[in-house]
């Protein structure tokens, strides 16, 4: 089975409130130049006064190590920041940090909780991932239902991966089974709420 990867993406959100449009835009021309102190100096005071693109743009620059030393800690602090706003890129990031150990302890429920928190709000990777948690057995018991209904999900929303996956497992499913999973799929599609944004398939 190929190997999920680590991925930690820069946001690349431009809708931060007007007041600070400037100045993040001026952040992320930096960042894009690779000059990462100049991009660090000027989210900083941005974030500090909660602007959440800035606070999730930070916490990547601290998990990766780009202008900084890298430190899962600093990273933390920043994603909860952003996630605390609601930001589902933060939750996603904050479920890659904990799924993978990225400087932290491997903590699989904690993961799925973070990216639970990002797939209910439409984050496409967010559910991936948390389809190939329940597909594994990570975190939580093995479940092929649950597993085609998050993939099927995010298969929907353009992600090649989930798609093949969600293949995959329908082609182990009976039948009565492939039934099942499919209704479970449309069922949460109802109840969750309508993708704030279709985030980039990085998978």
């Amino acid at each position: 089975m190929k190997s999920i990867s680590v991925i930690v993406c820069l946001t690349l959100l431009t809708l931060a409130p007007a007041a600070f449009a400037d100045t993040f835009e001026d952040g992320m021309a930096a960042f894009e130049a690779r000059e990462y102190q100049k991009a660090l100096n000027l989210w900083q005071n941005l974030a500090e006064q909660g602007d959440v693109n800035s606070q999730v743009n930070i916490g990547e620059m601290y998990a990766r190590g780009l202008g900084v030393t890298r430190n899962a800690t600093k990273a933390l602090e920043w994603f909860k920041k952003a996630a605390a706003q609601g930001s589902a890129t933060a939750e996603f990031n904050l479920g890659e940090m904990y799924g993978y150990g990225h400087g932290i302890p491997v903590d699989h429920k904690r993961s799925i909780e973070w990216y639970r928190k990002a797939a209910q709000q439409g984050h496409t990777s967010a559910r991936y991932k948390l389809g190939a948690k329940y597909f594994k057995g990570e975190g939580v018991a093995m479940d092929y239902l649950m597993a085609y209904a998050w993939m099927d999900m995010a298969a929907k929303q353009g992600s090649g991966l989930a798609a093949n996956y969600r293949d995959l497992i329908a082609s182990i499913l009976k039948p009565d089974e492939l039934k099942k999973a499919t209704a479970l799929a449309d069922e949460l599609s109802k109840q969750l709420t309508d993708p704030v944004s279709h985030q980039p398939d990085n998978n």
